[in-house]
């Protein structure tokens, strides 16, 4: 995406999550990355983690996600999109129970 291509970006760290992973605001020239995907419809909010988020974030990136729904923008295309972190979780059932 030209929006971050070849751009420096800024972390603002939240929080390390079960996992070992940052949860961190990305900003680029100014703007909340994560706010712009999600108003493109190109990522979901985490529900998980936007709670701990100040209430203006939180309404930010809640709102984003219902417009970019209701606009069937991205993956919100799909008549039953699956959050990743799901899908995740059923890949990792599926192929033990494929096995041959």
């Amino acid at each position: 995406m030209s929006l971050y291509f070849d751009k420096d970006v800024e972390l603002r760290p939240h929080t390390i999550d079960p996992c070992g992973r940052l949860v961190a605001r990305v900003i680029v020239d100014g703007q909340d990355a994560g706010l712009e995907l999600l108003k493109q419809g190109l990522r979901w909010v985490y529900e998980k983690h936007v709670g701990e988020a100040l209430d203006e974030i939180q309404a930010g990136y809640l709102d984003a996600q219902a417009d970019a729904r209701s606009e069937k923008a991205g993956l919100w295309q799909d008549p039953e999109p699956m959050p990743r972190w799901e899908w995740c979780k059923q890949e990792r059932v599926t192929p033990q129970s494929q096995s041959v």
